[in-house]
């Protein structure tokens, strides 16, 4: 009897590990969008308003908790889920930001958007692998400690 709740424990944590897995880079993969979209307006309020940073970053309507600590703390936070040519983009131009003429942070906007499309573009369908090899990878593990457990 014991034998069979440690299999089913054991499966039961390898399948809770393909889900914690999957969530995980769902979530890195929204985040990065949301990056991109915030970027894109960052990009327009500077085009259009000449709108001081500080004002751009209190008037983004669709704050989101990664929007916000990038607003607050800046691109730090990011290299959880960056990669790093994604994340020396994204640091230069917070580094940038408010300084110098506004065709050269248009452009710099422009060019940090472009690299997190692709990153985003590659991420999203890299996933599908990702997830068959992550769960097969869990599944098998999880098998062969039921076994040795037999």
């Amino acid at each position: 009897m014991i034998k069979i709740l440690g299999c089913i424990l054991i499966l039961s944590a390898s399948v809770c590990a393909c889900v914690f897995y999957e969530n995980t880079e769902k979530a890195k993969i929204n985040a990065t969008k949301e990056m991109i979209e915030f970027i894109r307006y960052i990009r327009s309020q500077i085009e259009y308003f000449l709108t001081p940073l500080n004002k751009i970053y209190s008037s983004y309507e669709h704050k989101s908790p990664i929007t916000e600590r990038l607003s607050k703390e800046g691109p730090e936070f990011t290299k959880d889920f960056l990669e790093k040519g994604d994340f020396a983009a994204i640091n230069e131009l917070f580094g940038e930001l408010g300084k110098g003429p506004k065709s050269e942070q248009l452009s710099l906007c422009s060019y940090t958007a472009e690299v997190l499309e692709r990153s985003y573009e590659k991420k999203k369908t890299e996933l599908p692998n990702k997830i068959k090899a992550f769960r097969a990878i869990a599944l098998f593990c999880g098998f062969c400690a039921v076994i040795l457990l037999i």
